[in-house]
């Protein structure tokens, strides 16, 4: 418990902590979660309130010089684990920081409407590759179309808010150019162009979205995996997702390594 001004000590519970007291009061159900999906949430949840308090057992370390002996609590080992996740995400970062491409670099964030949160809590997993392929295509479409380039890329899929409400978005770190469709030569591209704009991403994003998800919607209704929530083939349906807002794309230019914070 961290001191504050006044001497006082302010109680900062951590992640596990919040778990433990109020997981057992999340409906997950009641959100339009499947059964199965709810079920796997809900272990996931149970381990990580679980990590390094014992319930998942412990081991015991002793120094050899003075002989004191320390009980560790076993930690939960779940990637969704912020304190177990350091490691493989702080060796990430070094594996980021280390690109040597000396280039401007752009920081885009690609939002999907709200209206399909529906359909995200039910096909997750088709869904979520759906959005990560979009994204990469579309940046690689508009840059062979307009630049004969192909750049580089990082994606990196967002599932919540700040808020700690569902919003699908992903984050992209994309090179101010790219290696030349023949591989022979780098051609650098001006992310302030017309063609890269907010608008023209937004747009051709929401474009090639869409067809992919009418194209998937097919596929569920002939292996009859249906949603309840939204008709697959309501042309009302698509007319709205066509014309709803939140179809966003946000850019931050920055130079020198990916990593570094502009």
């Amino acid at each position: 418990m961290p001191p504050t001004s006044r001497g006082l000590l302010v109680y900062s519970p951590a992640v596990r902590d919040v778990l433990r007291r109020y997981r057992d009061k999340a409906d997950l159900n009641a959100w339009g979660y499947p059964p199965q999906q709810a079920g796997q949430m809900r272990r996931v949840l149970a381990r990580l309130a679980s990590c390094r308090t014992g319930d998942l057992g412990s081991a015991q370390f002793q120094c050899g010089h003075c002989g004191t002996s320390r009980l560790v609590p076993a930690p939960c080992g779940n990637r969704h684990c912020a304190g177990c996740s350091f490691v493989r995400s702080d060796n990430w970062k070094d594996d980021v920081m280390g690109w040597n491409v000396q280039c401007e670099y752009q920081h885009l964030v690609f939002t999907l409407p709200h209206l399909l949160n529906p359909w995200l809590r039910t096909s997750t997993r088709d869904l979520y590759n759906l959005l990560i392929r979009s994204v990469r295509d579309c940046l690689l479409r508009l840059h062979a179309k307009h630049f004969d380039c192909q750049p580089g890329a990082l994606l990196t899929l967002h599932t919540w808010g700040q808020r700690m409400n569902q919003h699908v978005h992903v984050h992209v770190i994309l090179t101010g150019g790219g290696l030349s469709l023949d591989g022979q030569k780098w051609i650098p591209v001006d992310h302030q162009l017309p063609q890269l704009s907010r608008e023209s991403l937004a747009a051709e994003f929401k474009k090639m979205f869409l067809r992919r998800l009418r194209e998937q919607g097919k596929r569920w209704l002939a292996s009859q995996k249906t949603t309840p929530t939204l008709p697959h083939g309501s042309r009302s349906c698509w007319r709205r997702w066509k014309k709803r807002p939140g179809w966003s794309t946000t850019k931050a230019r920055r130079r020198g390594s990916p990593a570094r914070k502009p």
